[in-house]
């Protein structure tokens, strides 16, 4: 079976999730936090060794997760 990406996993427990760019199995090498207006960490860009983004973790799904990504979510536990 063909895989397509983006590759979204969601954990409900959490409230989080990582949305991958490239194989599921290879996270970033470089991560980058990414804040919000007050400061709090909203989302990591994962970054391989080359530069290219490799994976959004979202740490607040319910609200972050995009519309036109939902029916791509995969639950984990």
């Amino acid at each position: 079976m063909e895989s397509f990406w983006p590759v979204v996993e969601v954990d409900q427990e959490a409230n989080s999730a990582y949305i991958s760019m490239s194989d599921p199995g290879s996270r970033g090498k470089r991560s980058l936090p990414v804040r919000d207006d007050l400061g709090d960490v909203v989302a990591v860009l994962d970054f391989d060794n080359e530069g290219a983004l490799v994976g959004v973790e979202l740490l607040d799904a319910a609200r972050q997760v995009p519309n036109s990504l939902r029916s791509r979510v995969t639950y984990i536990q």
